[in-house]
């Protein structure tokens, strides 16, 4: 078993795809064949990536403070089921809508003002987002299944507890089965044969 790396979460293939999914969908695709697949089609696959983009950024978090850290299992079920929570108190009720529309309106006003600066337009106004709140959306909740799954390939811990230190070097590195059996061994000798 090697030794997790931050993040790494995200490169699994039901999130890359759904990543995909998601640009293609929102970039080409409701434009183009809008109905009912495609205006639920970003719900799954926003659903499937975002829990796990939670869960990274709480691994990235330990990193960036050099504070020990492992996949775990309860980061990950508390991303899901805070991504569950939001979405559907978005999609049900008006005021959890509005707060989206205007929270992703000013997180995403910094890549618009960078197009407009780079195409050589003015800087755009600060803006909501469009949000359609249609109750039939809660359907793709069943999408944070996947992302649990996929989290959950990683090897997830129960909790993300301590991590012992490596004999000498003061590094931190998971628990492994070898190593304890390895230092059983040593530790505990077996009798001599007669």
């Amino acid at each position: 078993m090697s030794r997790p790396v931050a993040a790494e979460g995200l490169l699994h293939p039901a999130v890359l795809a759904s990543v995909g999914v998601l640009v293609i969908n929102d970039h080409w695709a409701k434009a183009h064949h809008p109905g009912l697949v495609t205006g639920k089609l970003s719900d799954f696959a926003g659903l499937v990536f975002f829990p796990l983009l939670l869960q990274a950024a709480w691994e990235l978090g330990h990193v960036l403070l050099r504070q020990p850290w492992r996949p775990s299992a309860r980061v990950l079920q508390v991303a899901a089921l805070g991504t569950a929570v939001t979405f559907a108190a978005v999609k049900l009720w008006g005021p959890a809508g509005e707060a989206y529309r205007v929270v992703l309106g000013v997180a995403r006003w910094p890549l618009d003002a960078l197009a407009a600066s780079l195409g050589g337009t003015a800087l755009p106004a600060l803006s909501k987002v469009s949000l359609t709140q249609d109750p039939t959306d809660v359907v793709a909740l069943v999408a944070v299944g996947l992302a649990l799954y996929a989290g959950r390939s990683r090897g997830t811990a129960p909790h993300p507890g301590p991590l012992p230190a490596a004999q000498g070097e003061g590094e931190r590195l998971p628990l492994r089965v070898e190593t304890i059996t390895a230092s059983a061994r040593r530790s505990c000798p077996r009798p001599a044969a007669r």
